[in-house]
């Protein structure tokens, strides 16, 4: 996601739903790394707030800090005809599922 998807939902009012797990660095790349070349390049980031920049486009924005706001924030994201975006805050040794694509 890199923004113009979120601009281009607003202006068009589809009602499409982003949940990001924000821990803060590119997880994905540093996993990348790490598997493939041993070490971790620059990936973490000032910590910024996806829904605050989601409101600021005219999309819904939700930030879910703790588990039980998460159910809320879904369920206004489904009742809502604007897209929405949810950040989810993690901490940053939570680790997503990954694999390499060649991978079975």
């Amino acid at each position: 996601m890199a923004g113009f998807e979120l601009m281009t939902a607003v202006q068009n009012r589809i009602p499409v739903i982003w949940i990001i797990y924000n821990n803060s660095e590119f997880n994905i790349i540093k996993l990348f790394n790490l598997v493939a070349h041993g070490k971790e390049v620059f990936n973490h980031l000032l910590g910024p707030d996806f829904s605050e920049y989601a409101k600021l486009c005219g999309a819904n924005g939700f930030r879910v800090d703790r588990l039980e706001q998460f159910e809320p924030a879904f369920k206004a994201a489904l009742a809502s005809d604007m897209p929405t975006v949810i950040d989810v805050r993690t901490d940053e040794q939570c680790v997503m599922p990954f694999k390499f694509y060649d991978q079975e």
